[in-house]
């Protein structure tokens, strides 16, 4: 099973919860923050529109500068093959608009396919402010993972 989280900061918690022999095998990290910048072409490598909006927006004094144009590519071929790889996924997230857009774009890129989609869910939209799984403890971190779920074929065509 694939762990998927939203940003590097996130690594170190779900590392903690999946230990770190299964986190170097399974866990993959999605670099691109969904909440800014264009959408446009973000599933089609090699994603033009979102490579030249980071690349404008890079500070200069923030060196080496990263190879979006491969980075964003990689993601999107990556996602594309989930359908016919068989093999389940389990997306970490919060309730925050990069995370819960990571999650929407989960099932559209699993739409028609029989892999299964777990979530575990770390945020609380009923109370401010809103978290992504980044700002959750070690320990809850755990909690929420015991208390992860499948994505009902309703649910996922809803996202």
């Amino acid at each position: 099973m694939w762990h998927l989280v939203c940003g590097d900061a996130a690594v170190a918690g779900v590392t903690f919860v999946l230990g770190p022999a299964l986190a170097a095998e399974s866990l993959r990290v999605m670099r691109d923050d969904l909440a800014v910048g264009p959408l446009q072409g973000i599933d089609t490598a090699p994603c033009a529109a979102r490579s030249a909006y980071w690349q404008s927006v890079w500070s200069q004094s923030v060196q080496p500068l990263p190879d979006f144009a491969a980075g964003l590519s990689a993601d999107a071929d990556w996602l594309a093959g989930l359908a016919s790889a068989g093999r389940a996924l389990t997306v970490w997230h919060g309730d925050s608009c990069s995370e819960q857009l990571l999650l929407a774009r989960l099932a559209q890129a699993l739409e028609g396919s029989a892999v299964e989609l777990w979530e575990v869910a770390c945020g609380n939209p009923q109370l401010p402010p809103r978290r992504t799984v980044s700002l959750c403890c070690p320990a809850e971190l755990v909690a929420r993972y015991a208390q992860r779920r499948r994505l009902e074929p309703a649910r996922r065509q809803w996202l």
